[in-house]
């Protein structure tokens, strides 16, 4: 018999079944603070015990719908941009530009040349004086 993987969901309920039973075996506690640069951070060396109820069998079950209430315009973005990609790869779109030849080009012009600035040194010297006269009010 061969072994197969675990779907996701079974991972996911089994990753949440250990977090909760972990509630029970590990201490609770905290580290003292300090703020440096607007930002609070922990102090090594200085984690305690503190004292927190035991979370109810059920918590599981109903921490996981509010955590996704907070985080609903997150999982809406990532869901949007999934979509996105989704039509995009089904339109052929992504597909083919990825298996285009870079160096064939777009429409006889070569993809590397599309930005290629070519500028005369002269044109670039000429430039800088005019910007170095603006600049000390020497030209009008």
């Amino acid at each position: 018999m061969k072994l197969r993987f675990p779907e996701t969901l079974v991972l996911t309920v089994a990753l949440v079944v250990l977090a909760q039973l972990a509630t029970y075996v590990l201490p609770a506690g905290e580290f003292e603070r300090v703020v440096v640069e607007g930002r609070a951070r922990a102090v090594p060396g200085t984690f305690h015990a503190v004292e927190v109820a035991a979370l109810p069998w059920h918590a599981a079950l109903t921490r996981i719908p509010k955590g996704l209430e907070k985080a609903a315009e997150v999982i809406f973005f990532v869901l949007l941009c999934g979509g996105v990609i989704g039509v995009l790869r089904a339109s052929g779109a992504v597909d083919a530009l990825l298996a285009r030849d870079p160096l064939v080009g777009f429409g006889g012009v070569r993809a590397h040349e599309l930005f290629r600035v070519r500028v005369p040194p002269q044109r670039l010297l000429q430039a800088h004086g005019d910007h170095a006269q603006v600049r000390h009010g020497d030209g009008a």
